[in-house]
């Protein structure tokens, strides 16, 4: 059994269009000149949030 073939039958099921979303971050004013969200990730993996500042206005995205 190889467990990477189930892991992507899993995910094959699902459309593309349910996975992604598109959001547009810009600086926040209330934290002087930086982003609310720390992002990470790579091309071949995509773009994780690390971490949300909680005192930022976009904390609620």
């Amino acid at each position: 059994m190889n467990i990477a073939n189930l892991f992507t039958t899993e995910f094959d099921e699902y459309h593309e269009s349910e996975w992604q979303q598109e959001i547009r971050l810009e600086p926040d004013r209330s934290i002087s000149g930086a982003l609310a969200f720390r992002l990470t990730g790579s091309k071949t993996r995509g773009v994780f949030i690390q971490h949300v500042n909680q005192k930022s206005n976009q904390n609620k995205v």
